[in-house]
């Protein structure tokens, strides 16, 4: 217990400096055994709605995320794994306003969970977990229209920054012969800053001339719904070998899919 409570503290200052990735959650039931080591390779779709504030034209939007990783878990005590993704995932965001909007290809990410069973037998299990990671930040810049010769043309500058997101939640599991059927709930937290920038430049003799900024300003990205629940169902291959698919929901819908081995 007393490994548990270190480690659930290690998560939490992380969290607190700077992370981002929710990701699949799976059964209580690690992947890796106690004292050993587990990998994997997986890839996960995440789409949450959004509000941004202070309310400037709009209050609402969505974020897209892919991620492509490399899990490895290692069981530190008995039912128990601390694991980490690596990777890459890129960043859409849809919004009310189009200013708002932005798109960026894949940045280098990480991440970090803790999971574990409180209590199990051969057919059933329960137990909590938290998870959270940590991005590069994503830039976009854009022009507002085609080039207008005979009117302005604003060139579009948004950065985020100070991206993270943290949850905590409980799963359950089954098992049918060797197959895992699981589920649960989970509360979330996602925080980000959106720094927005507007310049306007005149068209002329087929090149850009700076004219005047419209102002900049930042705007906080948060979740609209901070309670999700999610499914799922681990399926074993060959020996040591599985195959895990996960949907979630908390107002949009998401999910992935994760190759492990366990050593």
């Amino acid at each position: 217990m007393k490994k548990i409570i270190q480690l659930v503290i290690i998560v939490l200052l992380l969290v607190v400096s700077d992370l981002v990735y929710a990701g699949q959650f799976g059964p209580p039931e690690p992947d890796a055994g106690h004292g050993k080591f587990s990998v994997g390779i997986g890839y996960f779709f995440n789409s949450n709605e959004v509000k941004i504030s202070p309310d400037i034209d709009t209050a609402k939007g969505k974020i897209n995320q892919n991620y492509t990783y490399l899990k490895l878990g290692y069981g530190f005590i008995k039912n128990w794994e601390i694991y980490t993704n690596i990777g890459g995932m890129d960043f859409q965001q849809d919004s009310d306003n189009f200013s708002f909007d932005m798109k960026s290809s894949f940045k280098p990410f990480g991440s970090i969970g803790i999971k574990g069973l409180l209590w199990g037998n051969s057919n059933f299990g329960i137990g909590p977990f938290i998870q959270a990671g940590f991005s590069s930040g994503f830039k976009d810049e854009k022009w507002s229209n085609d080039p207008d010769p005979d009117g302005d043309n604003a060139y579009l500058r948004n950065e985020v920054k100070n991206l993270w997101d943290v949850n905590l939640g409980i799963s359950a599991q089954a098992k049918i012969e060797k197959i895992v059927f699981f589920g649960g709930a989970f509360v979330f937290k996602k925080r980000a800053e959106l720094e927005h920038k507007a310049d306007v430049y005149d068209y002329q003799g087929g090149t850009y001339v700076y004219h005047h900024s419209l102002g900049s300003y930042t705007v906080d990205i948060k979740e609209r719904s901070n309670i999700g629940g999610f499914v799922g169902v681990k399926l074993p291959l060959i020996k040591r070998l599985n195959f895990e698919v996960e949907g979630q929901y908390n107002g949009k819908f998401s999910a992935g899919w994760l190759l492990t081995y366990s050593f």
